[in-house]
């Protein structure tokens, strides 16, 4: 399509490949708060709760 050698395409390309599986490596081993630590955060601001975003506030409420 682009008149260039795939080869030289695949090779370019290497490097955010590997920044791909750098970032889904790091994600996939710190476990599932560090993928819904954000979420969280933005979850308690919409919900007017502050916090953390971990539940922390939500706990504290309860006893």
């Amino acid at each position: 399509m682009t008149g260039k050698d795939s080869n030289d395409i695949a090779r370019v390309s290497l490097p955010f490949f590997m920044s791909m599986v750098v970032a889904i490596g790091a994600s996939s081993r710190s476990g599932r708060g560090l993928v819904t630590w954000l979420p969280g955060v933005v979850m308690q601001k919409e919900l007017g709760q502050g916090g953390l975003g971990n539940g922390t506030r939500l706990r504290q409420d309860c006893r």
